[in-house]
């Protein structure tokens, strides 16, 4: 049995982050978290809880991971909130004086998971190695960990010694992810203001001389940083808009780029052929056409082995949990129909590869593509913008009627809609008013656009998954929950009461990237959010409210339940993210 040992914390401090934030006021710090089954780890059951560490604070790595493990019928376990949390410039800094995640506290956290007895791990390796992703874009140079017990180590050292050690034990799952850097740091955080983001961004998307077979080395790769697909021409005269950037920003950008990849380099040699490792890594914020981030991608197909890279960073959590769902049942099959003829095309400016390929790489994650509709145990539909020639009302008219068909039939289905609003007013109406969304196995929409796919994917299979080990009708509200998360976060906030929500922050005279506000001012933000939502989210909650929840793969139901908005709030004090409250029953 694994005795339990106590958490213990450890601060590092980043001089230029305390300096870019010392002239902020402080935020009334106001965190909803939803409304899931808690547990201490020190009484833990083990059998289906997870120690998760996340990849930082924001509602798709904390609220939506939950909602998802609940509805697939584990426990989430998580450390000390601000032992995880990132603080923009301005805001209070966590409880261990740093403005990101304390690293050496969350590898002791990990271990001592291990020894209370858990045997299933999500961790986040931008969190563990970098205090979160946004730090991870930051961090131009290695820096020791400072442990309880007055050691220190390198971040490769500590992987040696607690994550990589997980795999010792047989009876332990471990499930990592990873990101590959995006192509600019993150505004508002260290100083860096929105200007810098554009220009950093630019010579990001720079392409850079492409290198295969035996030069596919780091020490090649990071060579050809500097220099644009020539091999000698400086990339920063490639792109207009890079043209502002400071020797020393482009020297701080590499530097945090070397970093990340050998990090994760290490990570690649030190699991390879260790089954009980699962490795995912996701492209953030990328580009087509060839940018900086190609060689890196290419370097960590060739040395992946059985792990994967796709497209999105915020899904890479709830795909793992799929993953670690399915890990033990028969491949499951899906057929894929797209709707309004976009599938040939990235479904936005942020994707370096098509709606098809991204579907089709996420997919083959999961389970099997078959292309035989009545053999397949699910059916993934996916709304796209529409072509040339297609209308909205006919798309939007042929989804329905898929939807209504499957769900007559009981055949398990997932919806995706990666259209980025191409329909709006009395399509959209249309969809609320006859689609009977109770019935999904999963929702993803354009609240989390960069990352829909993984959202849709995981949320469907991981039901999937959980509907196969019976325990479907236990799960029920909680998968009410998790629907009603995505779909409200979609359909209501994104599809236009961000844009309210924003004018109103506006008229307070603060930014919605970061509201940095008092007390007051910040406590009337947050209740007219909660209006703005309950005002227009009507539709959504009745379809969510009526017909039934699948609760087994034989078309068994269970009678849906009210849902209701119980509150929102802002995880990051900006509009970017809301944290939505959410209760199910009367």
């Amino acid at each position: 049995m694994k005795a339990g040992r106590r958490k213990s914390k450890r601060l590092w401090v980043a001089a230029a982050c305390l300096a870019a934030a010392a002239a902020g006021a402080g935020v009334l710090s106001l965190r909803h978290r939803p409304v899931v089954p808690a547990v201490s780890p020190v009484s833990a059951d083990w059998t289906r809880s997870v120690a998760y560490v996340p990849l930082d604070d924001r509602t798709d790595n904390t609220d939506a991971v939950r909602y998802e493990a609940a509805a697939c019928g584990y426990t989430l376990v998580l450390p000390p909130e601000d032992a995880y949390s990132t603080r923009l410039d301005g805001q209070h800094a966590n409880s261990n004086g740093t403005r990101y995640g304390d690293r050496a506290a969350l590898f002791e956290w990990v271990r001592a998971m291990d020894k209370q007895g858990c045997n299933l791990f999500l961790l986040s390796l931008d969190q563990l190695f970098s205090g979160g992703l946004v730090n991870s874009r930051w961090l131009s140079a290695d820096e020791d960990l400072a442990f309880s017990d007055g050691a220190k180590e390198s971040e490769t050292q500590a992987f040696d010694r607690i994550i990589l050690a997980l795999g010792d034990d047989p009876d332990n799952r471990i499930y990592l992810f990873d990101s590959v850097m995006r192509l600019a740091s993150t505004v508002g955080y260290c100083g860096l203001g929105l200007d810098d983001y554009t220009a950093l961004r630019a010579y990001g998307s720079v392409p850079r001389k492409t290198l295969s077979g035996a030069d596919l080395t780091l020490r090649s790769i990071f060579a050809a940083y500097p220099r644009g697909a020539d091999g000698s021409t400086p990339a920063k005269t490639q792109n207009a808009e890079a043209a502002s950037l400071t020797d020393r920003q482009i020297g701080n950008y590499l530097s945090a780029r070397r970093r990340k990849l050998r990090l994760l380099a290490h990570v690649l040699d030190a699991v390879k052929g260790r089954d009980s490792f699962h490795l995912l890594v996701g492209v953030d914020d990328s580009t087509g056409g060839g940018s900086i981030q190609e060689n890196e991608i290419a370097y960590i197909k060739a040395h992946i082995g059985s792990g994967a890279v796709v497209s999105g960073v915020d899904s890479l959590a709830r795909l793992q949990l799929a993953r670690m769902a399915l890990a033990d049942r028969p491949p499951v099959t899906a057929y894929v129909r797209y709707f309004g003829g976009g599938e040939d095309s990235p479904s936005s400016k942020y994707d370096r590869i098509t709606l098809r390929a991204d579907v089709g790489e996420q997919l083959s994650l999961l389970g099997e593509r078959t292309y035989d509709a009545s053999a397949a145990d699910l059916e993934v539909l996916v709304l796209t913008a529409p072509k040339s020639g297609v209308t909205a009302d006919e798309t939007i008219a042929a989804l329905t009627a898929r939807l209504r068909e499957n769900q007559e039939k009981g055949k398990p289905t997932l919806l995706i809609d990666a259209s980025v609003g191409s329909y709006e007013g009395p399509e959209t109406q249309a969809l609320l008013e006859n689609a009977d969304f109770a019935g999904l196995l999963g929702y993803a929409g354009r609240y989390d656009y960069a990352s829909i796919v993984g959202v849709g994917l995981s949320m469907g299979f991981s039901r999937y998954a959980c509907l196969a080990a019976g325990l479907g009708a236990s799960t029920a509200d909680d998968q009410q929950r998790q629907l009603a998360n995505s779909m409200l976060l979609s359909m209501v906030y994104a599809g236009g009461v961000h844009t309210q929500f924003d004018r109103a922050v506006a008229a307070q005279g603060c930014d919605s990237a970061n509201i940095v506000a008092a007390g007051e001012v910040y406590t009337g933000l947050e209740n007219e959010l909660l209006s703005l939502l309950r005002e227009n989210s009507g539709a959504v909650l009745s379809g969510l409210s009526s017909g039934g929840v699948l609760t087994d793969l034989s078309g068994g139901e269970r009678s849906a339940k009210p849902v209701s908005l119980l509150g929102a709030a802002l995880p990051w004090h900006r509009s970017f993210e809301v944290s939505l409250s959410l209760g199910v029953g009367s």
